[in-house]
């Protein structure tokens, strides 16, 4: 790949390559303030029998939907499993 060329001196970049440069450059005012998303995660899943499976979920999310102003946030959850 070429890196730090213009289109136009890359072999590898086409037209498509131009046109999405040019709709990163229309969407970046929509991206102001935005930084990352970083979601940690703990899981388990517990055998209660031979056929009943419960697995509890914890997650911590920094930066909720990429937006550094709000604050992190704890997501709690569980799956149950019941096979025929």
């Amino acid at each position: 790949m070429c890196t730090g060329a213009s289109s136009r001196a890359c072999p590898h970049a086409g037209p498509g390559h131009r046109g999405l440069r040019a709709l990163l450059r229309r969407l970046q005012p929509l991206s102001a303030g935005l930084t990352y998303e970083l979601v940690l995660g703990w899981t388990y899943a517990i055998a209660l029998g031979r056929r009943l499976t419960i697995q509890p979920d914890v997650e911590y999310v920094i930066n909720p939907g990429g937006m550094s102003s709000d604050g992190n946030a704890v997501v709690l959850g569980t799956q149950t499993a019941i096979e025929f």
